[in-house]
């Protein structure tokens, strides 16, 4: 009697899970780029508002108040760093030495390690992301036989990462390169 009572109840839990992963699957899989598109759009927008408030005087017209042209810069650290050179070789090297690079070391040694991160090539990152030697510039990085607790293999992908966005690449392009 209580089986019969039940299995509606599971039936309908059932569904509306199922439902629920169909629209999560269209959300996050078919519908990515919309999504994404619409959330960087939230981002980065900005606007002006322009308002005229006057001035306000008191009952013996002295001023207490005048409009002034104020505005707010929001600066969003996670797009400088990802989206502008300097940002890109201050983490790329980071990477490389596992330490908090300062933007004026990386803006008086740009020119540098731009050319030393663009000597890198892919066989040469996969070689040190499972272990081996790696020498970059002035920066020996030594082999290892334990890989892994360096983080290598997550370090060579941010390292692609950031030479890719130095030269401008998009993902259509590194599809092709990969290719």
């Amino acid at each position: 009697m209580a089986h019969r009572r039940f299995v509606p109840l599971i039936v309908l839990v059932v569904a509306g899970a199922v439902a629920l992963l169909v629209r999560l699957f269209e959300v996050q899989v078919l519908e990515h780029d919309v999504w994404a598109n619409e959330a960087a759009n939230l981002v980065r927008s900005g606007q002006v508002v322009p308002y005229r408030r006057g001035r306000i005087l008191d009952a013996r017209g002295r001023l207490w108040v005048r409009d002034e042209d104020v505005y707010r810069i929001d600066f969003t650290y996670r797009d400088f760093r990802r989206d502008h050179p300097l940002g890109q070789l201050a983490h790329a090297r980071g990477v490389l030495e596992l330490r908090s690079v300062d933007l004026w070391e990386a803006r008086a040694s740009a020119e540098r390690w731009a050319a030393d991160l663009l000597d890198l090539s892919p066989a040469r990152l996969r070689a040190w992301a499972q272990g081996d030697a790696l020498a970059v510039g002035d920066l020996d990085l030594p082999a290892t036989r334990r890989a892994g607790p360096e983080r290598r293999a997550s370090r060579a992908s941010d390292l692609r990462f950031y030479v890719g966005r130095l030269l401008g690449y998009e993902r259509a392009d590194w599809k092709r390169l990969r290719r």
